[in-house]
């Protein structure tokens, strides 16, 4: 399976990102298809390069709700932005009840730095 890509708007150091919703599906004979998300395990992490740690790390119940399992809707939730003005780097991680785990989703989480 290869990931999709999504890359967040820019936000500004010291503001709060006010989150955003994913819905995560696959085509099943030519139908967008929601993915059951029904006991999955997320993880999420920003790094500055593939080969640095992670400067924000979330997961379900930590900055990933499950908005609606069966119609395979996830919100990331809002926070603070705290980082360093960078473009980072991510990827959504689900592990399914099964032991199956794929990347669904990467891209880039830019901060900007405010002016005041």
């Amino acid at each position: 399976m290869t990931p999709g890509t999504y890359n967040f708007k820019q936000q500004y150091n010291g503001n709060t990102f006010n989150g955003v919703q994913i819905t995560m599906s696959r085509d099943v004979n030519g139908v967008d298809t929601p993915i059951d998300l029904t006991n999955a395990i997320f993880s999420m992490q920003l790094k500055a390069s593939r080969s640095s740690n992670p400067v924000k790390e979330f997961s379900k119940g930590n900055g990933i709700t499950i908005v609606s399992p069966t119609e395979g809707v996830i919100q990331i939730d809002k926070f603070l932005v705290d980082l360093a003005p960078a473009k980072y780097l991510y990827d959504l991680k689900v592990t399914f009840p099964d032991g199956d785990v794929f990347t669904y989703i990467t891209g880039t989480f830019e901060v900007k730095q405010n002016l005041i």
